[in-house]
C-alpha cells in the first residue's frame, strides 16, 4: 500500500508539472522573430499541455489587459485630441473638425452640427462602436460587430457560464454628406480583441489580440479576417503571415498587426505574431510594441546582470514602410515600463524608462546600430517606482513615488552620456505629466497625506531653470475617493493653448457631497498660476451611479466649450463665465 501511494504521488507530480509553465533560462536571441514552416508545426507548438487539473481551466479566455509634445489648439479655433506625438493621431470617443462634433457611444455614432445644433444619429443592430478617427471626409469607427454573447458549456458534467468575445470590426465611413453617411470599407477579424491603434496621414495601424486555442472545439485557432475591398468572405492567414516572437516557452496568444490606407482600395496588410504585446508607442517612422518578461536570464548584456532583476521589458521595433509594419529589431531592457509615455523616439534614438530592483533607470537604444543599448542612467527614485514619464526633445521628465513625489529632469542631449539635471521633491504624486510650454510643466495626480489619498492634485512646475525647478502653484480637489480619468487616460485632457484652457473631468467625493463634472482651468503663464474658471456639471450625473451622465470629454469650438456625456452635450460660453447656452440630447 505504501509503495502504491508513492507511485501515485510521483505520477501525479509528473502530470502536474507537465501542465505547468516552467520558466527556463533564455537568452536574448530566443526572442528574435522566427518563421513557421507549416500549419502542422503551428498546431504542434500551440497544442495545449494537459494536466490532471485541466478541469480548473475555463473553456474560453478573455485577456486581462494599457517626439515633441503636440500644441493642441495652438493655432486653430477648435481643440483636438490630446495625443503623445505630433502627427501620430490616436483614437478616441470624441473627434471634431471645427464645426462638426463626432461622438462614439455604445449605441452608435452621433454627429452634431455646431452651427445650428442639428443632430444626426446612426445606430446599428450588430455593431457597437468604441473609438474612432477623423480624417478629412472619412470617419473610421472601431468596435465590435457582435456584442458579448453568453453560452452554457459543460465542465465535468456541470453547467458553466462562459463568454466569448464579439468580432472586431473597423468601419470606414464617407461623411461628405453628414445626413447620410456611407460605408466605404469594413475590415473584420473574428475573435479579435482591440488593444491599440495609431493613424499617420491616411494610414491606420492596429494591434489586436486573439486566442491561439478554441477550448470549445478543442482545436488550434488560425486567425481569419475579411476585407470588403477583396470580398465579404473570411480569409485564413497563410503560414508565412504567422511568426513566433516573445520566446518559445509559452504562447499567450496571437498579436495581430493590421494596417491599411483608408482612402484607397488596396488590400489590408495583416500578420500574426505568437507572443504577448501589451503597450504601444509610435513615431511617424516606427511602431514599437512591448511586453513584460520575467527573470531567469543567465547572459546579462553590458554591465547588467539580468538574473538579479524582477522583470524585464521586451521591445520590438517595426518600421513603417509604405503603410506596412515591417519588423526590424528587438531588445530586452531591464525592468518594467509603466505605459506608452515610458517610450520615445528622438533624433534616431529610442529612449525608455523602466523600474526594477526598487529603483528606476533610463536607457537609450540606437536605431542605426541594431537597436543596441548604448547608454543608461540608473539610481532614479531609490526605493520607489515610476508613476509618470514625459519626453520632449532632449529632455525627459520622470516622477517616482513611495512616500513623496520626486520629479526628475534628465538630460538626453548626449545619448551616450545621460545626466540627471535636478530632483524636486513634492508631497503627493503626479500620475500624468504635460509639458505646457518651454517654462511650465503640469502634473496631475493625487494628494497623498499619511499614505492616504486626499483628493486630486494639480501642480504647475516652473522649469525655466532646469537645475532648480519650482512647484509654483498647486490646486487641490478634496475627497478621499476623488479622482480624474486623466490619471490613467491622457485623451480625456482638453488642452486649448489659444486661450490657455486646461480642462479635465473629475469625480468628487468629499463626504459632504458627490458630483462629477468638467473642471475648467486657465493657466496664467505670466504669473504661473492655475486659475479655476468654473465647473461644468450635469445635475443628473450621480443618479444611480450609472455614469451615463458623467462628463467624459470636452471640446472647444470658437468661444464655446462642449461638455460631452453619453446622454447629452452641454454648451457653455467661455466669454460669459461659462454660462450654459444649450443642452443637446444625443441618446
Amino acid at each position: 500500500m505504501k509503495k502504491l501511494i508513492i507511485i501515485i504521488t510521483v505520477f501525479l507530480s509528473i502530470l502536474v508539472l507537465g501542465g505547468c509553465n516552467i520558466k527556463g533560462n533564455y537568452n536574448k536571441d530566443s526572442y528574435e522573430i522566427q518563421s513557421i514552416s507549416s500549419y502542422s508545426e503551428l498546431k504542434r507548438l500551440l497544442k495545449p499541455k494537459t494536466s490532471l487539473f485541466d478541469f480548473l481551466k475555463p473553456k474560453s479566455y478573455k485577456d486581462a489587459n494599457n517626439d515633441a509634445i503636440p500644441e493642441a489648439g495652438a493655432n486653430e479655433d477648435y481643440s483636438t485630441t490630446n495625443i503623445q506625438v505630433t502627427g501620430v493621431d490616436e483614437a478616441d470617443v470624441v473627434k471634431n473638425d471645427g464645426r462638426y462634433i463626432y461622438i462614439a457611444n455604445y449605441l452608435g455614432v452621433v454627429i452634431i452640427d455646431t452651427n445650428n445644433n442639428e443632430v444626426f444619429k446612426y445606430q446599428y443592430d450588430d455593431f457597437y462602436p468604441s473609438e474612432m478617427y477623423l480624417h478629412e471626409n472619412y470617419l473610421v469607427v472601431i468596435g465590435l460587430k457582435d456584442d458579448y454573447q453568453y453560452h452554457v458549456d459543460y465542465i465535468l458534467g456541470r453547467d458553466c457560464l462562459c463568454y466569448r468575445m464579439g468580432e472586431f470590426s473597423v468601419k470606414v465611413f464617407d461623411i461628405t454628406n453628414k445626413s447620410q453617411i456611407t460605408l466605404s470599407r469594413e475590415v473584420s477579424i473574428p475573435s479579435g480583441r482591440y488593444v491599440s491603434s495609431r493613424m499617420i496621414d491616411n494610414d491606420i495601424y492596429f494591434l489586436l489580440r486573439a486566442n491561439t486555442y478554441d477550448y470549445n472545439t478543442k482545436k488550434v485557432y488560425i486567425p481569419e479576417y475579411s476585407d470588403s475591398v477583396i470580398d465579404n468572405k473570411l480569409h485564413k492567414l497563410t503560414i508565412d503571415q504567422i511568426k513566433i516572437c516573445g520566446g518559445t516557452e509559452h504562447f499567450y496568444g496571437y498579436n495581430l498587426l493590421l494596417s491599411f490606407n483608408i482612402t484607397n482600395q488596396d488590400a489590408a496588410h495583416i500578420e500574426a505574431y505568437l507572443g504577448n504585446f501589451s503597450k504601444v508607442y509610435a513615431s511617424r517612422n516606427n511602431l514599437y510594441v512591448a511586453n513584460t518578461i520575467y527573470k531567469h536570464f543567465n547572459n546579462g548584456f553590458g554591465d547588467v546582470d539580468i538574473d538579479t532583476l524582477d522583470d524585464n521589458t521586451l521591445v520590438y521595433r517595426f518600421e513603417i514602410i509604405e503603410g506596412k509594419l515591417v519588423y526590424k529589431a528587438q531588445n530586452i531592457i531591464p525592468g518594467q515600463i509603466l505605459n506608452q509615455f515610458s517610450m520615445d523616439e528622438y533624433d534616431n534614438y529610442f529612449r525608455i524608462v523602466t523600474t526594477y530592483n526598487q529603483q528606476s533607470a533610463a536607457y537609450v537604444l540606437s536605431l542605426n546600430d541594431d537597436f543596441k543599448i548604448i547608454s543608461k542612467i540608473d539610481g532614479i527614485g531609490i526605493g520607489e517606482r515610476v508613476y509618470s514619464v514625459r519626453f520632449e526633445r532632449e529632455r525627459g521628465y520622470v516622477v517616482t513615488f513611495r512616500n513623496i513625489d520626486p520629479l526628475y529632469i534628465i538630460d538626453f542631449s548626449n545619448p551616450y552620456e545621460l545626466k540627471i539635471i535636478s530632483e524636486l521633491k513634492s508631497p503627493g504624486v503626479s500620475d500624468y505629466l504635460h509639458k505646457y510650454n518651454d517654462n511650465l510643466l503640469i502634473g496631475v495626480g493625487r494628494n497623498i497625506v499619511d499614505n492616504l489619498n486626499r483628493g486630486v492634485k494639480i501642480s504647475l512646475f516652473d522649469i525655466t531653470n532646469e537645475t532648480e525647478p519650482i512647484e509654483k502653484d498647486i490646486y487641490h480637489i478634496e475627497g478621499e475617493y476623488s479622482y480624474t480619468e486623466l490619471q490613467y487616460n491622457h485623451k480625456v485632457l482638453l488642452n486649448y493653448k489659444k486661450l490657455n484652457i486646461f480642462a479635465l473631468p473629475v469625480y468628487v467625493d468629499n463626504y459632504l457631497c458627490q458630483n462629477q463634472g468638467m473642471y475648467v482651468f486657465q493657466i496664467n503663464e505670466d504669473d504661473q498660476k492655475i486659475l479655476l474658471l468654473g465647473i461644468i456639471t450635469n445635475s443628473n450625473n450621480i443618479k444611480g451611479y450609472s455614469g451615463e451622465d458623467f462628463i467624459t470629454r470636452g471640446v472647444i469650438i470658437n468661444d464655446y466649450i462642449y461638455s460631452i456625456s453619453q446622454n447629452n452635450v452641454q454648451v457653455n460660453d467661455l466669454n460669459n463665465d461659462l454660462t450654459l447656452v444649450k443642452m443637446i440630447g444625443i441618446k
